[in-house]
């Protein structure tokens, strides 16, 4: 079973300053606007170990584990981190669904022409893509395999079926175990770097940088 998401830091709350009088306020606001954004801060992390600075937390938790030979899995979208990578593609799919939606939603703006499956509801831009997938319910074409009896409805089924029969093999390099689908040796590297509930990430030398002033 895979653990629990690795969870980021939360920001720590930011003082509240004293009442001022609306003019006073209005005097603060207006000299340091140019300062405030001329002064933004840039966070960077650094790798104890090696001394190589990322600027995200995410990323430097992912970075350190792997001197660790450990790895966890980021989403590219939100930078939040997983242990396993079914967890990733688990998130990832809510990322789909949001995307699917706003797609059908701005094309009833746009007018674009859009092949919704009426089956599953997946959408295509491509009718060629679109009839390919139709066939996975319509199956009014099948791909057989010349070497056994087992039949496809798409033809990269098919593909990966026959590596079977060529003795391809998708070996783990951390043990004996081979694969006949890299998706299935994908999945089985996670036993290796699957960590444990509770353990103790590596520690950061934050640097908090200050851009310089620019005057105009």
């Amino acid at each position: 079973m895979c653990a629990d998401v690795v969870k980021e830091p939360q920001p720590q709350p930011q003082p509240q300053s004293q009442p001022h009088s609306n003019s006073r306020m209005e005097e603060e606001d207006s000299s340091m606007k140019v300062e405030d954004d001329s002064m933004a801060e840039v966070r960077k992390f650094e790798c104890e170990e090696c001394g190589e600075i990322l600027n995200s937390r995410s990323k430097f938790i992912q970075h350190s584990l792997s001197h660790r030979g450990v790895s966890v899995f980021c989403c590219q979208n939100c930078e939040q981190l997983f242990y396993c990578e079914k967890q990733l593609e688990q998130h990832i799919s809510l990322h789909m669904k949001q995307d699917r939606d706003l797609t059908r939603h701005t094309n009833i703006h746009t007018q674009a022409k859009i092949h919704v499956c009426e089956e599953c509801g997946r959408t295509f831009t491509h009718r060629s893509s679109f009839k390919q997938h139709m066939n996975i319910h319509t199956r009014a074409e099948q791909f057989s395999c010349d070497e056994c009896d087992k039949v496809f409805y798409q033809k990269a089924s098919l593909v990966k079926h026959k590596n079977i029969h060529a003795g391809i093999k998708y070996a783990c390099d951390e043990c004996d175990k081979h694969f006949n689908e890299k998706s299935h040796l994908k999945r089985h590297k996670n036993v290796h770097t699957r960590t444990l509930k509770g353990e103790n990430w590596p520690r950061a030398t934050e640097r908090v940088k200050q851009k310089a002033h620019i005057g105009f």
